[in-house]
């Protein structure tokens, strides 16, 4: 049966690997369960010695409402070294960042080497918000304090989140961090220094043209309203006009190219909006959704598209017009919240599907995130597990899967080599993507789900009525989407999906 771990010469057993993997998620890396014995080659890049690496983790100074104790308050332009004592009454990210250094620690195989992590909270210009001057000082006092091997970035309040990422990474920092609507050119510009998570915008038009030419393009309606069921579609196209949205509408431009490439179709009409993610929205005035949706309707649009961006303005209009088109929504991490579909017209949303990168969300208590939070952690409140720990969980597991598969000798090219390493293998778990880098692809997510909105259906984590339901009970599809129309795999039994994010209010009112 052989030696015993630790015995006889054979190393110490340090990990309880699961499943001949690094922890219960099967996107940890494969099992490493012993203490490396060989030379890790000490200091071989900035931030890292030959028993550490130096993690930064940075967020805005601004405060946090409605935690589990009320207002959390950072001190702005501070940074805290998470293996200093604990001390009391510490704020959200600052505790949750300390277990989650002590679970990954636990779990993955450094190379002898400790991940020490430090949280930076942002400065504040004197207009109480973050600028490009704010960002860039965070950025050298972040640097000069720490000198990280790698920095994940959740400083977004108030924009200007590139000025510190461009610091970074023109440093030598490694950059990581979910953001959506990132470009292939974001990660181009520092090849193996930039890594993300979610799908870049490129891959998002991909997956979204796929949809419209394999499940609708030449397929008459079977999820309209009324009289417009039943009849060869007509497409009409919805742009996000907002001028700070600016990856999104690079990204709708990309989609119609894919379209027109793809299946040929080019939609007949095309609007768009001018004010990008709020729920709630007194800044505009909704003449622009009127126009939008009387052209749509007085077209004979059966079908809208709507790839990118959110706001509810159209939905409402397009009820007064008695008008009910099929809605098909792209990856919007607001559209695909259950949250954020509760401020759109019921009716109209009957009749809405989107195409989308997230995974299967369950009750919190089944989450992935929150077993392995819990596992360190049983004192935390569940907001603070699902708010926080749960939002930067993959962020983490990605950058430890790269400190993993790069080998004792760890530098950004170890890393680069290690992910592109990963093998291209589908998912078969609807609570994990699959997850690979292809040639010159510096970001995770590979594949996509496709969900239809019940109104009447239970959401397990928010209360309102109403969730998105998943096709084939949250299959994961790569590459493309299953044959046949629109709802030929629809079933009232698809399980809902509890994702949620929050959703923008704005009550600025227009200008006169």
């Amino acid at each position: 049966m052989g030696v015993p771990s630790g015995q006889g010469g054979s190393p110490p057993e340090l990990y309880q690997c699961v499943g001949g993997r690094q922890t219960f998620d099967t996107l940890s890396p494969p099992c490493s369960a012993y203490q490396y014995q060989g030379s890790n080659g000490g200091s071989t890049y900035q931030g890292v010695s030959g028993g550490l690496v130096k993690i930064l983790i940075y967020y805005d100074g601004n405060p946090t409402l409605n935690t589990p104790r009320g207002e959390d308050a950072p001190d702005p332009n501070t940074i805290i070294n998470m293996d200093d004592p604990p001390k009391q009454n510490e704020i959200g990210q600052t505790f949750v960042n300390r277990a989650w250094e002590h679970y990954f620690d636990l779990h993955y195989q450094t190379y002898n080497r400790h991940v020490q992590f430090w949280v930076q909270y942002g400065s504040e210009s004197s207009q109480g918000t973050a600028d490009a001057s704010t960002r860039e000082a965070d950025a050298a006092f972040g640097y000069q304090t720490v000198h990280p091997f790698a920095v994940i970035d959740y400083g977004d309040l108030g924009g200007f989140q590139d000025v510190y990422n461009n610091y970074m990474v023109s440093h030598g920092v490694l950059l990581f961090g979910s953001a959506f609507g990132r470009t292939s050119a974001f990660y181009d510009k520092y090849p193996g220094l930039q890594w993300g998570y979610d799908p870049t915008t490129e891959e998002d038009a991909q997956y979204y043209a796929k949809l419209v030419c394999t499940k609708l393009n030449g397929l008459p309606t079977d999820d309209a309203g009324g009289s417009l069921n039943g009849h060869p579609r007509k497409f009409g196209f919805i742009e996000d006009g907002d001028p700070s949205a600016t990856n999104y509408a690079a990204e709708d431009s990309l989609v119609l190219q894919d379209l027109k490439s793809e299946c040929g179709l080019v939609p007949s009409v095309t609007v768009s909006f001018p004010h990008d993610g709020y729920a709630v929205d007194t800044q505009t005035v909704p003449s622009y959704a009127v126009e939008n949706m009387t052209k749509f309707d007085q077209a004979g649009v059966t079908t809208v598209l709507w790839p990118a961006g959110y706001e509810v303005k159209q939905t409402q209009e397009a009820d007064q017009l008695n008008y009910v088109p099929e809605w098909i929504l792209g990856d919007d991490p607001v559209q695909f919240s259950s949250f954020g579909a509760d401020f759109q017209d019921t009716k109209e949303w009957a009749h809405a599907w989107i195409e989308s990168s997230v995974t299967y969300t369950p009750a919190a208590h089944q989450e992935i995130c929150y077993l392995a939070y819990r596992s360190v952690d049983e004192s935390a409140a569940d907001a603070d597990v699902s708010d926080i720990a749960c939002a930067e969980y993959n962020d983490l597991r990605q950058l430890f899967d790269g400190i993993q598969v790069a080998g004792p000798k760890l530098t950004p090219h170890s890393i680069d080599e290690g992910f592109h390493a990963i093998p291209a293998v589908p998912s078969t778990n609807p609570q994990v993507p699959a997850c690979f880098y292809n040639a010159g692809d510096y970001t995770c997510v590979k594949d996509a789900v496709l969900e239809w909105w019940d109104g009447s259906g239970t959401d397990p984590n928010n209360s309102q009525p109403g969730c998105w339901r998943m096709i084939e009970n949250g299959t994961r599809f790569l590459n493309n989407f299953p044959t046949g129309n629109l709802t030929a795999q629809q079933a009232a039994s698809d399980v809902c999906n509890g994702y949620d994010t929050t959703v923008g209010l704005d009550y600025n009112p227009p200008s006169p």
